[in-house]
This record gives structure tokens, C-alpha cells and sequence, in this order.
């Protein structure tokens, strides 16, 4: 699910997507909002949940990180780690999740064109890292009719 609301909710998505034959299953815990009022996500306490269900399930566990610190808290709790669309370009960050030891998700960027994904997924490859699942989530436009486009 987009967010993790409770252990009760990742937990019957887990279930149902289990069910389904699904062996990946993401949450998000960290939420980054356009608004500090909206609902920020339930932080290590989801992504604690995210670890417990996916063992019970046996599902690979992913889930967006955005920092330094978080990447320290989450860490043990992930089986892969998912780079979202607006740290695509988080330099700094990319050249630290290049020396983690577990698969990343590298989604591309809100409006980023082919070549500046291909040119942050550098940061990642440069220092040896293999093991990068690729998400194109489309792109937005500057129409707010469309929401995702490719």
C-alpha cells in the first residue's frame, strides 16, 4: 500500500497479495507529503510492521527511504530499498546507497527526462553496485489534469 495505516491494514494486504502469488509487497512508512499537516506515515513503527507481515507471509519487503538516518533505523527491517521519484536526484544519498548490501528500487523522477535517469542511476553503478530494480512510474506534466504520463 501507498501508506502503512496500521499493523491490522499492511497486514490483510500482505494476506491478499500473498494470495495472489505476489513475492514483493511494499509500504510506505516514510511519508514525503507536499503538505507537513497531511499524514506522514507511521515512520520505524511501519516499517516494523512491513518486516512482520512479509516474514509471516514469506514476501520480500521494500520500502522507500529518504535519509541518512532513516536508512540506519530501517535498515534491518528491509529486504530491499526503494529510492522514490522526488530523491531520484539526491545525489549525496544515491552515493550512499551504493555501498548498502541489498537490492534497490530506483524510481524515476516526477519530470525527469531518460537521460537524467540513466545519469543519477550512475551514482549507483559507479561505485559496483548490480542489484537495482528500475521503476518507471511516469512522469508529470505541467497539466494537473494528468497526474502520471509517459
Amino acid at each position: 500500500p501507498c501508506a502503512i495505516e496500521s499493523y491490522d491494514h499492511i497486514r490483510l494486504a500482505a494476506s491478499s497479495a500473498k494470495k495472489l502469488g505476489y513475492t514483493y509487497f511494499r509500504g510506505g512508512a516514510y511519508k514525503p507529503r507536499t503538505s507537513p499537516t497531511s499524514f506522514q506515515g507511521l515512520g520505524l513503527e511501519g516499517i516494523k510492521y512491513l518486516h512482520d507481515v512479509c516474514q509471516e507471509f514469506d514476501l520480500v519487503s521494500v520500502s522507500e527511504i529518504m535519509s541518512d538516518s532513516q536508512l540506519e533505523e530501517a535498515y534491518d527491517y528491509l529486504d530491499v530499498i526503494q529510492v522514490g521519484a522526488r530523491n531520484m536526484q539526491n545525489f549525496e544519498f544515491l552515493k550512499t546507497l551504493a555501498h548498502v548490501d541489498k537490492p534497490i528500487l530506483f524510481k524515476r523522477g516526477l519530470m525527469a527526462t531518460i537521460e537524467e535517469f540513466m545519469g543519477a542511476l550512475s551514482y549507483l553503478q559507479e561505485a559496483g553496485k548490480t542489484n537495482i530494480i528500475l521503476c518507471e512510474r511516469g512522469i508529470r506534466g505541467y497539466d494537473v489534469e494528468t497526474r502520471n504520463m509517459l
